[in-house]
């Protein structure tokens, strides 16, 4: 697998988090109202996706499962 996009914009999506989020019901202005928490995976098990937006911590967990130094280009 390759991602084909530039290694700034590959950051800006990451550091975001938003990308690695539940995607739910959106509200009038577009953003996430509501979400399935759970509904990826079961209580206790890691997260696959996120029920709300990703802390820093979390983001370093997207960096270490992702490797995105190893498919981007």
């Amino acid at each position: 697998l390759r991602v084909h996009a530039p290694q700034a914009l590959i950051e800006e999506c990451v550091n975001a988090g938003t990308p690695f989020m539940t995607n739910g019901c959106p509200d009038r202005a577009g953003k996430m109202a509501c979400n399935r928490p759970f509904g990826s995976y079961r209580p206790g098990e890691e997260f696959r996706d996120y029920p709300f937006q990703p802390t820093e911590d979390d983001i370093a967990v997207i960096r270490s499962e992702a490797a995105f130094d190893e498919v981007a280009g």
